[in-house]
């Protein structure tokens, strides 16, 4: 099967809040440092590309951060074992 890129999207941030850096979220704590692809399919009827994206663009801003904030470390993070072995 053939996969190909037949555009990008990029949702820009609101105007009001001027650009800085994100601090990291609990998801990236979790999260690996690997990249997975994702493919959905889903089966018919569809939204429009268009009624996707505008909900992506209505949807995404006002989720501009997790809540959760982990605090500053000053000594490298301790390895992380599966949850089934944490005490």
């Amino acid at each position: 099967m053939d996969v190909q890129v037949r555009r990008t999207f990029v949702v820009p941030a609101p105007p009001s809040e001027p650009s800085a850096e994100v601090p990291p979220t609990a998801f990236d704590l979790v999260a690996p440092a690997y990249h997975v692809t994702v493919l959905f399919a889903y089966a018919p009827p569809n939204p429009t590309n268009a009624a996707l994206l505008h909900a992506l663009a209505a949807t995404l801003p006002r989720f501009p951060r997790s809540p959760y904030r982990p605090p500053p470390r000053s000594e490298p993070p301790a390895p992380r074992r599966p949850p089934a072995l944490r005490h």
